[in-house]
């Protein structure tokens, strides 16, 4: 997992969509991209059906055998609004960001 920063984004959503695309199309590479001040719109090329196509506002990860919800804290609240983190006999299962309008 990664959180992107500005400097992704130098050479154009085209180029950051193409090195997506790259990390996803190797089956052995589970990584994520998360950053919660980027809510791209539906329709471009980062959100070609929805806003979280390429990238999320959080993830689940697992450290030492917990799960836990990850996410970029740069004024998370600010920008995403609520964040939802679900557990089950302690374990996080789910979490989750609403963007505020």
């Amino acid at each position: 997992m990664f959180t992107l920063g500005n400097h992704e984004f130098d050479d154009g959503d085209a180029n950051l969509t193409k090195f997506l695309d790259f990390l996803n199309s190797d089956p052995a590479c589970d990584t994520a991209a998360i950053a919660a001040n980027v809510i791209p719109a539906a329709g471009s090329r980062l959100a070609p059906n929805t806003p979280t196509d390429y990238i999320q506002p959080c993830a689940i990860e697992e450290f030492d055998g917990q799960q836990v919800c990850v996410v970029q804290a740069w004024q998370y609240s600010w920008v995403v609004g609520d964040l939802g983190v679900t557990f089950q006999e302690g374990q996080a299962t789910g979490c989750d960001g609403r963007a505020t309008p």
